[in-house]
């Protein structure tokens, strides 16, 4: 099953401009670092949030060390939570991913199709 949800992700990533990918993991078997090494190659950020981290901290320095962007998110399902980022924040500086590896830390990210 890993293979075909691995694949499955990989030929969207292939087929459409998606930005990020969230909940990487989350309810599904998958190849983490292959499809890391997918969102590379298409310019696509991993989301990071504070409700379900994932990954552990060596799938992090492997994805960190292939070139991956993050994207930090609060994952907010009520107006209170947005931007409620310190747990993941903790999270960040636990497994020192370096701040250059997050494409929304200080600054808007680069989306495909909009320009802000």
């Amino acid at each position: 099953m890993q293979e075909k949800n691995t694949s499955a992700i990989i030929n969207a990533l292939e087929k459409y401009p998606i930005d990020a990918l969230t909940h990487l993991k989350h309810g599904m078997n998958i190849d983490v670092l292959q499809v890391a090494k997918k969102c590379v190659e298409t310019n696509t950020m991993i989301e990071l949030n504070t409700t379900k981290m994932l990954f552990s901290k060596q799938e992090i320095d492997a994805m960190v060390q292939m070139g991956a962007k993050f994207l930090v998110s609060s994952d907010a399902h009520c107006p209170e939570r947005v931007g409620c980022v310190s747990k993941i924040m903790q999270v960040i500086e636990e497994f020192q991913i370096p701040h250059t590896s997050i494409a929304n830390l200080d600054k808007l990210p680069k989306f495909k199709r909009i320009n802000l």
